[in-house]
């Protein structure tokens, strides 16, 4: 389990009391944003790319077994898969999800949820044989693009060290520190205060 702290969270400390709890700060991440109507547009990736949105258990399926493992979490590609059907697939949800596919395999996802006047987007992964590409690229613009006809006007995300240039070229720029915090346990606290963890 991971508890995601950003600048808003209350109280203040949280972090202190989730590391008191068995919680383990785990990382800092810059949470990035941009106005859509600057996004960088102008940028290359392999023209063999094709984005689909999923829609149907087949694109979901791919999805997962692309993003689960990216995010270490392999083992839970049923869990998703089953979470995601019970949310289903209309197109009026304001969240959506998109495969990257090369030569008919999958290699690359995103996901854009519409809230709050503000589009997010998340779970941007490619696969490593298909880095260097241009694909992080282009599966970051693909839901940029869209809550931009939907009328949306911020795009927001958090950014892994491997994303962070990549978002940059897009046009985000870091506007603060997601920290995330990852249950060990009561034991793993007390590991964490000891530095052996």
């Amino acid at each position: 389990m991971r508890w995601w702290v950003g600048p808003t969270s209350e109280p203040a400390d949280l972090g202190n009391h989730l590391e008191a709890h068995g919680f383990v700060h785990t990382v800092a991440m810059p949470g990035m944003a941009v106005e859509l109507d600057s996004i960088n547009e102008n940028l290359e990736w392999t023209q063999d790319l094709r984005i689909n949105r999923v829609h149907n258990d087949q694109t979901l399926r791919h999805w997962c077994e692309v993003a689960c493992p990216a995010f270490g979490l392999g083992e839970y590609i049923d869990s998703f898969l089953a979470m995601e059907r019970h949310i289903g697939f209309s197109r009026d949800l304001r969240r959506r999800s998109y495969v990257g596919y090369l030569n008919e395999r999958p290699v690359a996802t995103s996901h854009l949820l519409l809230t709050r006047g503000v589009a997010g987007v998340f779970c941007i992964a490619t696969v490593p044989e298909a880095r260097r590409k241009g694909i992080g690229t282009a599966m970051t613009l693909k839901p940029l693009r869209e809550a931009r006809e939907r009328g949306y006007n911020v795009g927001v995300l958090h950014s892994s060290r491997i994303g962070y240039n990549v978002y940059r070229r897009v046009g985000f720029e870091e506007r603060c520190k997601i920290n995330v915090y990852t249950w060990q346990g009561e034991s793993g606290s007390k590991l964490a205060s000891r530095g052996e963890l």
